[in-house]
């Protein structure tokens, strides 16, 4: 057999799939990990399984190529020789920077090779050689989003990653579906254990349901235990650290400790006869170990005194008292049987001698000291008391206060607006009877009045903690009226609710809260928004409708809001009649209070003047229309008197110039004639 057909026959038995090729750098981490994972001491064994499974993948595996396509068949063709080659299997190899792990430069690396020089002259005549040269990656900042963490992040990222990222639909799924070692990123590791951490604790949207289950049904395949998200995307150095941190933070445990418990387990259980304990004839036949063995035994005494005395108690609530007695003959003997000894001082109820062991000096201290605390903040707020006590004494000795009896009938139960200073508490309980008796009427007035509070995510909390103010003023005004409006808050629902009703004192009051939203509370066509951008002015009120103020508090930063709401939502909107009844030297846009506050004074006296002026502050510069007209009309009448007059005068002063022109004429004719 010739030597061509020995070398074909091979090659047809030989695979046709490209030789496995182990690179350098694949060799190299396998390498450097043997040394670490054969000493066995080394903190590498004591790390979580899944991450020591997790880790072994990606020392093992190869990172997916960039840019070199692996050939597809162990042979082809060679269009030059006219023969049958053998492919060779050599990827790139290219180095990461410090910067790659501060971007997303999805598997790019920085590459060293060679390009020809190209040397200056005109004359292409000189010989040209290779030089070393670096391929880098074309680098942009971009802003990404991640939907899961909600943020926004500005990230160098090269264009493979935005291409990445485009394939993906999405930073989240390019994250979670890419393995770390493509990756090759620690900013990317970090973001992809943050997302894993989110999706596993469900943190994720707290304030839309809606949002938060579309979230969770969308990524519901990545999501792992938290205690397996807390490690993805270490590194083995990282790793370590992490796992000496957490050894670090638990307190080793005595073995005495253990030892005890063991014991006083198998005691209670009844296993094993005390007497015949093979382990305490061996530390009390050792002289070293004699005290130590007899302390130990006397606390598994008090250890098992004080289980039985708790199993006591709980016979006793249930009537089982006979039961527990012979209990308790048993466990003095089992004790009298361990020690052999007096039985010390019991421990008081709900201790036990372990726990007290080990408590340190410091935080005995620290509890002795909360223990004084608390004990003179007890003696403190009785001498309050009795100060409080004696002061009132006092004051009632000397006058200041008057009976009880004398202030009620003094005082008009419909005109308490506010607690002066000694005011006693007696008076304020007869003035919330009345006004609970006075609540009813809350509901039988026609007029309606409601506020939109669907603008919570448009104020920040401090301007909602002023809004829930006003709706305080607005509620007491409604309160004290003699003719109180149907209050109703609409869209009242979210964060603001929970934060409103926080307060013990908003439980009682007696207005109609909805936490559905406006439109389905009412029907639309009796729907008027009230909002100081509409051209409609308010001429009077109509039983038949109600009147919506919007809950909004923009510092006039959302200006037109509420009537662009009004036409998207085809609601009614009108405007208060400020400008034809009076004259603000500043903008027209009033509190929620005030408006509110308006339209009850209007309901009282039906008159929009009287109503602005006792409402509006001062401060505003308010001043009546018509008195503004009566001055005009009175300066202008006294200006045309003025004008009349001066014509007069001048008047009177051509007519005496005239006569005497006459006479002057005639004297000069005369002496001319002479």
């Amino acid at each position: 057999m010739s030597t061509l057909s020995l070398a074909k026959n091979l090659k047809a038995v030989a695979s046709l799939a490209p030789r496995p090729v182990v690179t350098w750098d694949r060799a190299e981490r396998i390498r450097r990990n043997r040394e670490i994972w054969d000493n066995k001491q080394s903190i590498v064994h004591r790390l979580p399984l899944h991450y020591q499974k997790r880790y072994w993948q990606y020392v093992l595996s190869e990172a997916a190529p960039v840019h070199y396509r692996k050939p597809t068949s162990r042979y082809e063709w060679d269009p030059k020789r006219r023969t049958m080659i053998e492919t060779e299997d050599y990827p790139i190899i290219g180095f990461h920077p410090p910067e790659a792990d501060r971007g997303l430069w999805g598997g790019e690396t920085v590459v060293k090779g060679y390009v020809e020089s190209r040397p200056f002259t005109r004359k292409k005549i000189l010989p040209r050689h290779w030089i070393p040269h670096f391929f880098f990656p074309r680098l942009k900042n971009v802003v990404v989003y991640s939907e899961i963490l909600n943020k926004h992040m500005k990230v160098v990222v090269t264009e493979r990653t935005c291409r990445l990222i485009d394939k993906h639909f999405g930073l989240d799924s390019y994250l979670l579906e890419t393995p770390e070692i493509d990756i090759a990123s620690r900013l990317g590791n970090r973001l992809k254990r943050e997302i894993l951490l989110t999706l596993a604790k469900g943190t994720y949207y707290p304030d839309d349901q809606e949002r938060h289950d579309f979230i969770k049904r969308k990524y519901a395949k990545f999501v792992i235990p938290v205690e397996e998200a807390e490690w993805i995307g270490l590194d083995l150095n990282e790793a370590c650290r992490k796992q000496q941190e957490i050894e670090e933070s638990v307190k080793p445990e005595p073995e005495k400790y253990k030892f005890e418990l063991e014991l006083v387990k198998r005691l209670a259980s009844g296993d094993e006869d005390p007497d015949k304990d093979e382990i305490v004839k061996e530390l009390e036949s050792e002289s070293v170990v004699a005290e130590k063995a007899k302390k130990l035994m006397s606390s598994a005494k008090n250890l098992i005194i004080f289980f039985v005395k708790r199993m006591e108690e709980e016979a006793e609530t249930a009537g089982e008292a006979s039961k527990c007695d012979a209990c308790i003959n048993d466990s003095s003997a089992i004790a009298e049987a361990i020690c052999g000894a007096k039985e010390p001082d019991p421990q008081p109820a709900g201790t036990d001698l372990s726990e007290q062991k080990r408590v340190s000096k410091r935080q005995a201290r620290r509890l002795r000291k909360e223990e004084l605390r608390l004990s003179k903040k007890r003696e403190r707020r009785v001498q309050e008391k009795l100060k409080k006590k004696a002061k009132h004494a006092a004051q009632r000795e000397a006058g200041c206060i008057p009976t009880k009896r004398a202030r009620i009938r003094e005082v008009s139960l419909l005109q308490i607006c506010f607690i002066p200073i000694g005011f006693d508490l007696a008076l304020l309980e007869a003035a919330k009877r009345y006004l609970a008796g006075n609540a009813s009427a809350l509901k039988m007035h026609k007029q309606r009045v409601a506020i939109d509070m669907s603008f919570e995510n448009l104020m920040r909390p401090k301007d909602i903690r002023h809004l829930f103010v006003q709706l305080a003023h607005a509620y007491a005004v409604n309160r004290r009226a003699k003719n109180p409006l149907q209050f109703s808050v609409v869209g009242f629902s979210g964060p603001q609710n929970k934060q409103f009703f926080d307060n013990p004192n908003n439980h009682h009051w007696d207005v109609i809260f909805e936490e559905r939203p406006l439109d389905v509370v009412f029907e639309k066509s009796e729907i008027v928004y009230l909002t100081a951008d509409s051209e409609n002015s308010l001429e009077t009120l109509d039983s038949s409708k109600v009147y919506v103020i919007g809950g909004l508090l923009d510092h006039n930063s959302l200006k037109g809001h509420c009537l662009k709401l009004a036409t998207e939502k085809g609601y009614a909107h009108a405007r208060l009649p400020i400008g034809e009844h009076i004259a603000l030297q500043t903008r027209k846009v009033l509190t929620v209070n005030q408006v509110f506050e308006i339209l009850l004074r209007y309901t009282e006296n039906q008159s929009w003047v009287n109503s602005f002026l006792d409402v509006i502050p001062r401060r505003k510069g308010v001043i009546e229309i018509s008195s503004c007209l009566k001055n005009k009309n009175e300066t202008e009448d006294g200006d045309a008197d003025k004008r009349s007059e001066e014509n007069d005068d001048q008047k009177s002063t051509t007519n005496v110039k005239e006569p005497l022109e006459s006479s002057c004429s005639e004297e000069s004719t005369l002496n001319d004639v002479c």
